[in-house]
């Protein structure tokens, strides 16, 4: 979408039995850069649903995706302010969706739009949201390394807990701690000294037999 008075616009729409319904919509130059744009719906139960893109003008679109992540579903829904901007962190267990949702609060519509898509490696439960040093961490408890669940499988239950760092606006990996079925991470302080106290379902085999309790150092 660049150029002068001539460019148009780029609407997307989700086309049902019912109708047409219009999900999002750009017009007028925007410059000569790719821009990221994430467009939400849900599904209707009228019959086919499909998502039509319309362009009028000189208009490019490109790296199309499509998933089924949705806050709808979050479990864990974590808000922090950073440099003025407020964020919402949002996590989809749904059929261990490898993705975590990152909001940023719109001052200028007055609500919050999509920031950010973090790829998980496993399935992801809770986020916690912590500051060191005036810098903000995020630490992504996990339940296993894929959506099946296997009661003779342990190897299932051993997944890693990713840390992410707020660069920016951005998140970045910045490392990670075992877990073994974990759905709750807790950061607190004691004398100047800063903790992750870890709450496991399984011990360190992914055996369900005396689940572990660990105390990380942050160092």
């Amino acid at each position: 979408m660049y150029g002068g008075a001539t460019i148009g616009t780029l609407q997307v729409y989700r086309k049902a039995n019912v109708g047409n319904r219009l999900l999002w919509t750009r017009s007028g130059n925007q410059g000569d850069a790719w821009y990221y744009a994430a467009v939400q719906f849900e599904q209707t139960s009228d019959g086919d649903n499909y998502i039509v893109f319309e362009g009028i003008s000189d208009i490019a679109i490109d790296d199309i995706q499509y998933c089924c992540s949705s806050a709808f579903w979050a479990t864990g829904i974590e808000t922090f302010t950073n440099d003025g901007d407020t964020y919402l962190v949002a996590v989809n267990p749904l059929e261990c969706a490898h993705t975590i949702m990152v909001y940023r609060w719109d001052k200028m519509s007055e609500e919050f739009k999509i920031h950010q898509h973090i790829p998980v490696e496993h399935c992801p439960t809770k986020s916690t949201i912590f500051k060191v040093g005036g810098e903000v961490f995020m630490i992504i408890t996990t339940s296993r390394t894929e959506s099946r669940d296997s009661d003779d499988n342990f190897e299932l239950y051993t997944p890693s807990s990713p840390i992410i760092k707020l660069e920016g606006s951005m998140f970045v990996s910045y490392g990670a701690i075992p877990s073994h079925e974990c759905y709750d991470i807790t950061f607190f302080e004691r004398d100047g000294e800063y903790f992750l106290g870890q709450s496991n379902k399984r011990n360190v085999s992914g055996g369900i037999t005396n689940p572990t309790f660990n105390i990380y150092q942050w160092v």
